[in-house]
C-alpha cells in the first residue's frame, strides 16, 4: 500500500462519497459519504490506500461511473478470489474493496448491487462506520430514507467521537431527518 493525499469528497446531486482506511494516526476510518454535497468541503486527508481506490475515485470524480463499476467489481474479485481470506489484511482489504463497489453502483444507480456490497462489508467488519455510512448514503439515493436513518445512527455510535467522521454523519443524520420531515 501507499501513502496518498488526495481531495476526498467526490460530488454528486446529493450526496458526496470518498473513501478511506485510516487517519494519518492510524486510528480509525476517516472518510466516508456525506449528504448535501452543495456545501461540502473538499478536505485534504492522507489514506493508505491501495492505488486501485485511489482509481475508483478518480473515475467516479470525472463521472465515469461504468468504468468506476468496473475497476471496483475487477478490485473486489480479487479479495474474494484470494486462498487464505481469513488473513486479517486481506479481510482489510476486502472490507474497503467493497466498500468501494458500493459507492461505485451507488453512483452508477444499481441501488440492489450497491446494498449488497456493502451489506457483506458489514459482516466483515459489524462495528466500522464507514460502509454503514455507505450503506446509509445508499438508502438515501433510493429516497429509503426511514432505512437511511437507521443506518445513519448506527454509523454514529460506531464513530470515534469528536471527529470528522462523527461530524459527516451528524450531518447526514440532520439532512435525513430534515427529508423524512418535509417529504419533495
Amino acid at each position: 500500500m501507499k501513502k496518498l493525499t488526495w481531495l476526498v469528497a467526490i460530488p454528486c446531486s446529493a450526496w458526496a462519497f470518498s473513501i478511506g482506511a485510516a487517519d494519518p494516526a492510524g486510528r480509525s476510518e476517516t472518510t466516508g459519504s456525506h449528504l448535501g454535497s452543495d456545501t461540502a468541503k473538499r478536505t485534504v486527508v492522507q489514506l493508505n490506500e491501495p492505488t486501485e481506490i485511489d482509481s475508483i475515485l478518480r473515475l467516479l470524480e470525472e463521472g465515469k461511473n461504468q468504468e468506476a463499476i468496473a475497476v471496483a467489481r475487477d478490485y473486489e474479485e480479487r479479495f474474494r478470489s484470494a486462498t487464505s481470506a481469513d488473513e486479517p489484511s486481506l479481510r482489510e482489504g476486502h472490507y474497503y474493496a467493497l466498500n468501494a463497489l458500493c459507492i461505485a453502483l451507488t453512483k452508477g444507480a444499481d441501488i440492489d448491487g450497491a446494498l449488497a456490497a456493502c451489506t457483506e462489508a458489514i459482516a466483515i467488519f459489524p462495528n466500522r462506520w464507514t460502509a454503514i455510512n455507505s450503506r446509509g448514503t445508499t438508502y438515501f439515493a433510493a429516497r429509503r430514507f426511514d432505512e437511511a436513518l437507521v443506518d445513519y445512527r448506527r454509523a454514529l455510535e460506531v464513530a470515534p467521537d469528536a471527529t470528522p467522521a462523527s461530524e459527516t454523519i451528524a450531518q447526514n443524520i440532520r439532512l435525513t431527518e430534515q427529508r423524512i420531515a418535509a417529504p419533495d
